[in-house]
This record gives structure tokens, C-alpha cells and sequence, in this order.
């Protein structure tokens, strides 16, 4: 486990929103070969999708902090069977230049209790759209648990996610929540 002094970063299949999360999507139709993970954090999707999912994409892992990246590569990806390729970069900057399809996109960033700015943004919306295979799923993580959290989440969700992905979800998690690109890719009995 991984913490800082206003974070504590979830680990393996402690991540129960990934847990839930990724059990929520109909993977039959979803060819996931290639992903990207922004904000890897200490790989817990990758160890979700591979314990949970015998998933075992060709992941392109995106992470800003040094020290993440460093104890990631020491406890974490050496017990993946996944191919893993981890770049040290600004996520929304990664975005906005990568011209990649990826099936499965994860966003999982925050700084502390906050989703960077840039993140929040149409022109991020558009490049991960522009980064998404046509048949491909989006989760994007978001806090839920108070009201200014939902208040926030729902007017981005409304204002900003539907209009780059008109047949979005949100995933309601208890406390924080998944937008996801296209209802569609999801069990239906998950669905509210």
C-alpha cells in the first residue's frame, strides 16, 4: 500500500470501484487488446483486469508522480503478465498529443480531493474520444461521496462528458462513481 499524507492509494483488488466496475461491463463485447491508464497509480485496474478478468492487455500506463512510478516498477508490475509500457508524463498532455486507439481507457486522476482542471475540459473529452477504438470503453473515475462532489460530477457529466459521448453513463459506485462513454458496453443488470 502506497500513502501519502492526503492520500492513500488503492491496491490489488482493494479497489472496489474497479472491482465493481470493471464486473459491470459486458467484456463479450469488447476485444480489449490494447489500453491505456491514466494515472496508473500502483497498477490495481491492471490486477483487476488480470486476477478478476484473465484480461492481459498491451497496456500504455501514463503517471506524473516519479515516486509512484518508482514503487510501482519495484512492488507492483513485476507480477504482471501484461505487457506494460509506463510514461512519465502529464496524463491531460498525453492526451491531447497521443493519436493511439486503445479498446479499454482509464482515467483515474486526482491531485489529493481534486480532478485536475484540464481534465474537466471538451478539448481532454475530444482527445480521449479521438483515443478510443470505435468498439472501445471509457471508465472514468470521479469523486462522489459529498455533495459538492456529485453537484460537480453531474454538472461535468451533463455539461461536458454527453456532448463528446452522447450514450454516457454514470455509474454510481457510493462515494465515487464511473463515467462510462456508451451504456451499451455494460450488463444490463447493472444498469439503474
Amino acid at each position: 500500500m502506497l500513502g501519502t499524507d492526503d492520500t492513500i492509494y488503492s491496491w490489488d483488488d482493494e479497489y472496489l470501484n474497479y472491482v465493481w466496475g470493471l464486473d459491470a461491463i459486458d467484456w463479450s463485447r469488447i476485444d480489449c487488446k490494447r489500453m491505456l491508464l491514466v494515472g496508473m497509480g500502483l497498477g490495481a485496474v491492471v490486477y483487476i483486469l488480470e486476477k478478476n478478468k484473465k484480461i492481459y492487455p498491451e497496456i500504455t500506463a501514463v503517471e506524473y508522480d516519479e515516486d509512484v512510478i518508482y514503487f510501482a516498477k519495484k512492488y507492483s508490475l513485476p507480477r504482471f503478465r501484461s505487457k506494460i509500457d509506463v510514461i512519465h508524463a502529464d496524463g491531460y498532455e498525453f492526451l491531447l498529443q497521443s493519436n493511439n486507439k486503445y479498446d479499454l481507457i482509464i482515467v483515474d486522476v486526482c491531485v489529493e480531493d481534486m480532478i485536475p482542471q484540464g481534465f474537466e475540459t471538451l478539448e481532454c473529452m475530444e482527445a480521449i474520444l479521438r483515443n478510443l477504438s470505435p468498439q472501445g470503453i471509457l471508465l472514468y473515475n470521479r469523486f462522489y461521496s459529498y455533495y459538492k462532489d456529485q453537484y460537480k460530477t453531474d454538472k461535468f457529466f451533463r455539461n461536458v462528458f454527453k456532448k463528446v459521448f452522447p450514450g454516457g453513463y454514470l455509474l454510481d459506485q457510493k462515494g465515487t462513481c464511473l463515467l462510462v462513454n456508451d451504456r451499451t458496453l455494460l450488463k444490463r443488470s447493472k444498469l439503474i
